[in-house]
């Protein structure tokens, strides 16, 4: 899935830029676009292999679960010392809610992160 959300912001960039696409990304677009209007497929998320299971979540909040999980993992190897996973998980967690009860209510307003 995260490979079609790849492959469909390439296509997004190349075409806003008034680029041509390559001959592989051209031919893996008409083919999908090809299924859907052919009806092979139910819906243009079925085309493109963005389902869910049901009782899943949609691809876009996928999507978003998977980089900010990549986000804390990479934080938390980060973590100086020999803490368990669980205590960087928790001291995380405090200051996580700190931040959103503080410097987030003015941060959240601004165009980019503030370098502190």
């Amino acid at each position: 899935m995260l490979v079609t959300i790849e492959r469909l912001r390439e296509v997004s960039e190349t075409c806003l830029a008034g680029e041509q696409l390559d001959e592989e990304l051209a031919r893996w677009l008409g083919g999908r676009l090809r299924d859907y209007l052919e009806c092979r497929c139910r819906s243009i998320e079925e085309a493109f292999d963005l389902r869910f299971a049901q009782g899943g979540v949609p691809w876009w909040k996928e999507e978003r679960m998977r980089r900010r999980d990549a986000a804390l993992r990479a934080l938390a190897a980060t973590w100086p010392g020999d803490r368990t996973t669980g205590a960087v998980s928790r001291e995380l967690n405090r200051l996580a809610v700190r931040y959103a009860a503080s410097a987030w209510l003015i941060d959240r307003k601004q165009a980019e992160m503030p370098a502190r």
